[in-house]
């Protein structure tokens, strides 16, 4: 059984580091670890996710500039595709009330207010000056390079993207995602 060690090291790793800025908890925002919310869960029994789901042409681009990343925004798409499909059958394993599924569009500009309102609740959190700094300076939507599919590419790729989006959306939902 390797939950117990892994509990350890990650706990090795990040407490101090939360202990040295005066932190109660810490947090992890890999975005694959989505995928392994239920693992995840079996580590930290007290875990509580934040999902956040951003539109998967905008992924797609970002994942395009990456040194790793795919080669074009196409194959950036097949592979959020893919990832947002595993991260959704494990993010369906926990209790409901251990996650919280945010759009990243609504956080940082549709329903900020909103958004952020749930996401103090949701997280037991009262807010405070630092709180609303962080959120007011960092969360935003240039930050979030909203529509960045509509600036990075030419016309031509913006159209393929945007249908192949389309595509695999009604495949999802035909799939129940």
């Amino acid at each position: 059984d390797l939950v117990e060690p892994a509990r350890h090291l990650v706990k090795a790793l990040f407490d101090p580091i939360a202990a040295q800025q005066g932190a109660p908890r810490w947090v992890e925002m890999s975005p694959r670890n989505a995928q392994f919310a239920h693992e995840l869960l079996r580590m930290f029994p007290g875990m509580k996710l934040v999902y956040p789901v951003r539109d998967g042409r905008d992924v797609a681009c970002s994942l395009a500039r990456l040194p790793f990343g795919p080669e074009t925004p196409l194959d950036g798409l097949a592979r959020w595709n893919l990832h947002l499909r595993r991260a959704d059958a494990s993010v369906r394993e926990l209790p409901p009330e251990r996650v919280l599924t945010m759009r990243l569009e609504e956080l940082v500009l549709t329903k900020r207010e909103q958004s952020f309102a749930a996401l103090l609740a949701f997280l037991e959190l009262d807010e405070d000056e630092a709180i609303r700094s962080t959120f007011d300076t960092q969360l935003t939507a240039e930050n979030g390079h909203l529509g960045r599919w509509r600036v990075d590419l030419s016309g031509p790729e913006r159209d393929e993207l945007d249908r192949r989006y389309r595509e695999v959306l009604d495949q999802m939902a035909a799939d129940g995602i």
